[in-house]
Formats: C-alpha cells, structure tokens, sequence
C-alpha cells in the first residue's frame, strides 16, 4: 500500500496558489498544472485519466479558439466560441476523471471512501481536485475517526 501523502507531495501547489498563478499567467499555468498533475496521478493511482491525444486536442482547442474568437472576421468569432466551449467541456471531463480515479484509488488502496462532490467538481474543475489531492491525509484521517466511533457505538 502507497502513502496516502505521496500524491499530495508531489503536487506540492496550495490551491490559492494555482489559482494566483492561473490569474497571473492567463490559465497557462493551469495547463502546465493540468498535465503534470494527469502524469503523476496516473503513475501514483494506476488509472489513466487522459491520453496524450486527448491533452493535444485540448491544446489545440484552447488555442485555436482563443484565436478565432479575437479575430477581425466576424464569421471565425463564433467558431473561436465554440472551440473555447468545447475545450472547456474537456477540461471538466478530466476533472471528472481525476475526480473518478482519486475515489478509486483512496477505495482500493486505503480502504475509505473519498467524498468528492459533483457540483464542486463541475464548478471549479481543476481547484476542486487540486484541493482534494491537498486533503487526502486530512481526508483519510477523518474517515477512520468515523468508523471508530461506529465501531464504538455498535459494541456498545
């Protein structure tokens, strides 16, 4: 069984801290975050999350839509939107993902059950799972206080 810790220290980022940096950078950073973060939550959970091709197509939305919606063609803006739209439903699959492979991993490896809210995930994608990466020790803490005062109240 792997440290529950391990995944918190390699991502080693507060989320006020990849929200500044997504602020400073104009969401560069989140980019940067969001691949190294598929990587090493592939490699510490064994589930993956995104393909190479699926990061690449992400990109190349973002960019391309980026693009055509500051365009001087009034035809390419509305193409840029929904290049931005798609890029952004893709960011919130991953964020599922994440979501999906984390609960997994705590599950099978750790034996409780992290409890990671859809809306929150739907809401703020990639901070919400950053935040919860940040709290699994806390998290895993937590759940075995409950089930010791379970235990407890069931013995007694």
């Amino acid at each position: 069984m792997s440290d529950i810790s391990a995944l918190k220290d390699r991502n080693n980022l507060k989320t006020l801290h990849l929200f500044l940096l997504g602020l400073i950078t104009s969401s560069l950073y989140c980019i940067v975050w969001m691949y190294k973060t598929n990587a090493f939550l592939e490699e510490v959970t064994k589930i993956k999350t995104m393909s190479s091709r699926y990061f690449i197509c992400y990109l190349a939305l973002m960019g391309l839509g980026g693009l055509f919606l500051n365009s001087a063609n009034p035809y390419v803006v509305p193409l840029g939107g929904m290049m931005l739209l798609t890029s952004t439903i893709l960011g919130i699959v991953w964020a599922f993902r994440a979501r999906n492979a984390l609960r997994a991993y705590t599950l099978m490896e750790h034996k409780f059950e992290l409890r990671m809210k859809g809306v929150y995930t739907l809401l703020f994608t990639i901070y919400y799972v950053n935040y919860c990466i940040n709290d699994l020790p806390n998290a895993k803490q937590k759940s075995h206080e409950k089930m010791q005062s379970v235990e407890k109240t069931t013995q007694a």
